[in-house]
C-alpha cells in the first residue's frame, strides 16, 4: 500500500503579518478518524510536525 504523510502543527496561535494572534491547532477527531481509516485499509501513516 501507500505511505500517507499527516504534516500537524505544534503551534498554539499564528501570528498575521497585520500583527494579529489567532489560535490554530487541531482536533484530535480530525486526526483520529482519518487515521483510522487509512490504517485498517493498510496503509502506512507517518507524522510530521514543522519546526516552530
Amino acid at each position: 500500500m501507500s505511505t500517507v504523510l499527516f504534516v500537524v502543527t505544534g503551534a498554539r496561535i499564528w501570528i498575521l503579518s497585520d500583527g494579529t494572534a489567532h489560535p490554530t491547532g487541531y482536533w484530535a477527531e480530525e486526526l483520529l478518524a482519518p487515521y483510522r481509516l487509512l490504517n485498517e485499509a493498510g496503509h502506512d501513516v507517518v507524522f510530521a510536525t514543522p519546526a516552530a
